[in-house]
């Protein structure tokens, strides 16, 4: 068995849940979605990013309000992040499968939405039930294009 360095005893990790919540404050602009997205209370979301907050020694975010934004040591850390977070999306995938997984981010014009896309969803969650299908309904155009998205359909 090798031998562990003393150092190694003492790091401390953050929680994927912390990460993960604040990439999506970042990618979602509010508290309130970040916690539809994740399905617990914004109070949990704020909690965890304090948290967060606390363990690195920094400021990631601002809050004015209902507003939240990231700072700037927020936004270099939540780029690391993502790249973190696709490498452990990536592992977990079934090994020597070939079956898509991932996030697949969709906005989707209400209309549209309502009648065709909630028709067909759950025929496409069936048969693709890796994939983690965000859907959001943003008409602003400059929040549908500073939004990541895969899919935008109008």
């Amino acid at each position: 068995m090798a031998k562990r360095d003393a150092s190694d005893a003492r790091r401390v990790y953050p929680s994927m849940t912390a990460l993960r919540m604040l990439e999506a404050v970042s990618r979602l602009g509010s508290l309130h979605k970040a916690s539809e997205a994740m399905f617990v209370t914004p109070s949990a979301v704020s909690h965890q990013l304090r948290n967060l907050e606390q363990m690195l020694g920094v400021k990631l975010i601002s809050r004015a309000g209902r507003k939240v934004e990231l700072t700037s040591a927020g936004n270099r850390y939540v780029q690391d992040i993502r790249k973190a977070l696709e490498i452990v999306e990536r592992a977990n995938a079934p090994l020597g499968g070939s079956e898509p997984f991932g996030p697949l981010r969709i906005n989707c014009a209400s209309g549209l939405g309502s009648y065709w896309l909630a028709y067909h969803i759950t025929e496409f969650l069936d048969l693709f039930p890796n994939i983690d299908l965000e859907i959001t309904n943003e008409t602003d155009r400059s929040d549908i294009l500073n939004v990541r998205r895969h899919l935008i359909l109008q």
